[in-house]
């Protein structure tokens, strides 16, 4: 169930294509880790985190990149959603790092930002290891999909 402050923010119609695209994502039963986001916005944390917890997959969310990397290797996620801009440092460096792990180099990570939105941009997530890159503010059903597209490739 989503929570009160997601329910005032999303329209009915947002919620029911959300709800539907995570749920068909998570009746698979291909997940042992659903994902871990880094740096994104509370709000998508707790979208996500809410249809990941309600399938009982694991889940966790990090603010910053030193909270991330830590997270990412006592957790060994199945999908890393990565914000380039994060309070402490850039996205850049932690999709590096991520890649540069060896227990962590085949997870997926979609890339995300509201600020970095040139092509010379999204070519540099995707040339240090990113699987994709998504520009915000999301749109839900694009978020969900890429989800489930780079949970089924890792799967």
């Amino acid at each position: 169930e989503l929570s009160a402050k997601l329910q005032e923010s999303l329209s009915e119609e947002q919620k029911s294509v959300l709800k539907k695209k995570i749920d068909d994502l998570l009746s698979k039963d291909n997940l042992s880790n659903a994902a871990l986001l880094a740096g994104v916005a509370n709000i998508v944390a707790d979208i996500v985190g809410s249809f990941v917890k309600a399938k009982g997959h694991d889940f966790a969310f990090a603010l910053t990149s030193q909270d991330g990397l830590q997270k990412a290797a006592d957790f060994l996620p199945d999908l890393i959603i990565l914000d380039v801009q994060l309070p402490d440092g850039q996205g850049w460096e932690v999709c590096q790092k991520l890649k540069d792990d060896p227990r962590l180099k085949n997870a997926p990570i979609l890339m995300a930002s509201g600020l970095f939105r040139t092509p010379q941009a999204v070519a540099k997530g995707l040339m240090l290891g990113a699987a994709d890159y998504m520009l915000k503010p999301f749109k839900l059903d694009l978020l969900a999909a890429k989800i489930e597209k780079l949970l089924k490739a890792h799967a």
